[in-house]
Order: C-alpha cells, then structure tokens, then sequence
C-alpha cells in the first residue's frame, strides 16, 4: 500500500538508507583527500629542509633515524626497513610513530628529526600518491651517507648520548632511490 501517494514505508527506507550511504562515502573521501594534503604538506615541508641542509646536517638526521630504527627493532621487533609488511603486520604503526613522533618533540627534540624521517617512511610506502617523495627524501638522506659516523661521534661529545647507528646506509624496501627519475 502507498503511504500518501509516495514510495511504500520499505522502499522510501532502503532509498534514505541509499543516500545515507552516498553520504557516507562521500565524507568519508573528504576525509580521506584532507589527511593526504597533510600528509603531502608535510613531506614537502621535510623534504625542503633536507635539501637546504648540508651534509653534515642531513648526516645527523639519517644518524638518529638509524638510532631510532634500531631502537625500535630491539624493543619491539618492528624492522622499519619493511614497512608495507610491518605495516600489514599492525595496522596502527603509523599512528604509533606519530605519536612517538610528538612524544619526541616535546621530550627529546634532538631525536625527533629521526623520527619524522620514519613518519615520512611509512607514510610514503603506503600511500601510492606519496612514493615518489619518498623516494626523493631517501635519496637526500644518501648525500648524509659518508658523514653518519662523524656526526654521530660529535652528537655523543654535545649531548653525551651515543647513538646506535649500525645499518644507517639501508634504505627501505620500496623507497630506494635509485628508483628516482
């Protein structure tokens, strides 16, 4: 029976349920185009200060994001040099190394460059529309390469901390940078 000369009760139900879901979705790839502005914001925003950086300077990035990976890969097991396994392996890793990201800024800011690198590393291994930036922030982290052990001696004489740089020359899989062109 029709109800008022309109739709019947289910079918004017399953009709609202429809542009519920249009709605939905819709948000839903707001959303979705806000956070990889963001995330794209940001690389471009990191990126740019490695390129204005020296050599010594990226050295001492790329030295403490070898501490902060090998770090990581003692306590808890995660090798961020995989990270789309790693990343399958528990989806929330991003958030977590936002969240240590934020935790560094505030409490040990000399690290927190280190940091942002594995942000950037995540972020642009599982997001296709970051890869290529990725790319382009490993292969300004190389130019540090050849100065890491250095810069990590003159960080351990200011700050008295000694890094753990074993394997800072790896890059991860998926963002080598020689895949650049």
């Amino acid at each position: 029976m029709l109800v008022g000369g309109g739709l019947q009760p289910s079918l004017l139900a399953a009709r609202l349920d429809l542009r519920g879901q249009a709605m939905y979705r819709w948000l839903k790839r707001r959303a979705e185009i806000s956070l990889l502005k963001q995330m794209n914001d940001d690389l471009d925003r990191f990126l740019l200060g490695l390129k204005g950086g020296d050599n010594r300077d990226v050295a001492c990035v790329v030295a403490t994001a070898a501490h902060i990976r090998n770090n990581i890969l003692r306590d808890d097991g995660v090798d961020l040099l995989q990270p789309l396994l790693e990343e399958s392996r528990d989806p929330m890793l991003a958030w977590k190394m936002n969240k240590l990201y934020a935790q560094a800024q505030k409490e040990a800011p000399d690290l927190a460059a280190g940091v942002a690198v594995w942000v950037h590393t995540l972020r642009a291994a599982n997001t296709p529309e970051l890869r290529l930036k990725g790319r382009m922030m490993w292969a300004e982290l190389a130019r540090g390469f050849p100065f890491v052990e250095t810069q990590a001696d003159d960080f351990r004489q200011v700050t008295g901390y000694p890094l753990k740089i074993e394997g800072y020359e790896s890059t991860p899989n998926g963002l080598e940078p020689n895949l650049v062109k």
